[in-house]
């Protein structure tokens, strides 16, 4: 769609879009965020915490994790890039504080 963003911001909880390349997360206390399998090969997803505050867990629960399963977001700046390989999402990086369980 012409004129879309690629970026969604500031999700309160709940399913982050596949179809836009980057999220921000408002985390609050302890909320859950779900990212479902990737649309195509290789496709890239970066996921950043905007926003943190009351103790905040904003955990994260890839439909198919490789390697991990899930990542909890706990303070503000915190970021992640995972990759869709074809069989699951793949963590590429890891920036700030950003739990891997």
């Amino acid at each position: 769609v012409t004129g879309e963003s690629p970026l969604e911001r500031n999700l309160l909880s709940g399913a982050l879009s596949v179809l836009k390349r980057t999220s921000t997360l408002a985390v609050s206390a302890t909320v859950a965020y779900t990212l479902a399998n990737g649309v195509r090969l290789n496709q890239r997803k970066t996921v950043h915490c905007e926003t943190a505050a009351s103790t905040p867990h904003g955990v994260l629960t890839p439909a198919t994790p490789v390697g991990f399963a899930t990542l909890d977001f706990t303070t503000a700046r915190g970021g992640a890039e995972l990759e869709w390989n074809g069989a699951g999402w793949v963590i590429v990086g890891i920036s700030g504080t950003v739990v891997v369980a």
